[in-house]
């Protein structure tokens, strides 16, 4: 396309693609009027800029071509990464190159990490809980985070979950985020024995953009003493089957058992009248030690009645039925 005139000036303006930029730039004094420049764009440090090049023709006299330009900065890029753009003019008429000045160019971060979606819970000793869970990026789940924020309560998380949030106690001496996909995890101690804890975590990048709140994890510590016994510490020779604990219970009891190889477990709850109400598991274990809780919910989710109940185990040929009483 061609224009009579002599433009003076060229303007260039960026918008940036999930990161924001800062603009401008000029081309100044191109020349001839009536003459079409193509217009190349270039940076240093290797940014998507689209359109590369532009076939633009000289403005009216004393006014300014406005050129738009999408930069895509790469996914992670810190807040304060710097880059510097130029313009080319070239003349098709005459070859004489003239060049803008550079353009410094700063991101600034928008984005936060991804929330985290698979926060577990184990309990480690009667004043202990472990965290885990797969570490999110910085921007989604690209880059790498900068920060965890780890906070846990004796009450459940409610439909206010920024007010629980602010109530709860705080864990400090986290990890520092992996990289996505990494699997990261805190110990978290100074608990009390045989009581039920909540968990939450939140994610941040540099700048800090906070991510949403993770799913919630619920676990409940061991009572005094119970990880001292050996028989818990030790692989065992043979399979057993723990009294639940506590029994009588209300809302929690934990089932334990010992597994002497790889084996596959069944455990199922059932009524006085022989109904099964719920299946806890039902899976391939590896050897060693382990604990299911129940809630006093059937499969439904429905809190059942208080009642007695047994627990059926099967595993690896071994089959044993123990009584437990709920007590609402």
């Amino acid at each position: 396309m061609r224009r009579e005139g002599i433009c003076k000036r060229i303007s260039l303006c960026f918008w940036g693609v999930a990161k924001h930029i800062i603009p401008p730039s000029k081309i100044l004094n191109l020349g001839n009027g009536g003459d079409t420049y193509d217009i190349m764009v270039t940076d240093n440090q290797g940014w998507a800029l689209n359109p590369s090049t532009f076939s633009v023709s000289l403005a009216p006299c004393c006014t300014d071509t406005t050129l738009s330009i999408t930069a895509s900065v790469p996914p992670g890029a810190l807040a304060g990464t710097v880059d510097e753009i130029k313009l080319k003019a070239i003349s098709q008429a005459d070859p004489a190159v003239k060049d803008s000045n550079w353009v410094t160019v700063t991101v600034i971060d928008t984005l936060p990490p991804a929330p985290i979606t698979d926060l577990s819970a184990r309990t480690a000793t009667s004043s202990s809980v472990i965290l885990s869970w797969t570490s999110p990026g910085d921007d989604g789940n690209e880059g790498t985070a900068s920060v965890y924020a780890i906070r846990y309560s004796l009450e459940q998380v409610g439909a206010d979950t920024n007010s629980w949030w602010n109530a709860a106690s705080i864990v400090s001496g986290g990890p520092s985020p992996s990289p996505p996909g990494g699997r990261d995890s805190c110990e978290v101690s100074g608990l009390s024995p045989s009581t039920v804890y909540y968990f939450l975590i939140r994610t941040a990048d540099e700048s800090p953009n906070w991510s949403g709140f993770s799913n919630v994890a619920c676990e409940t510590t061991y009572a005094v003493g119970i990880e001292g016994k050996g028989e818990l510490n030790e692989l065992p020779g043979s399979f057993k089957l723990f009294q639940n604990y506590p029994n009588p219970f209300n809302p929690i009891t934990e089932i334990r058992y010992l597994l002497p190889y790889v084996s596959h477990v069944k455990i199922e709850i059932y009524n006085l009248l022989g109904r099964r109400i719920i299946t806890l598991v039902d899976e391939y274990q590896e050897a060693g030690s382990r604990v299911v809780r129940w809630d006093g919910r059937d499969g439904g989710g429905n809190r059942v009645e208080s009642g007695v109940y047994f627990y059926r185990v099967e595993a690896g040929g071994y089959k044993t039925t123990k009584k437990m009483v709920l007590l609402r």
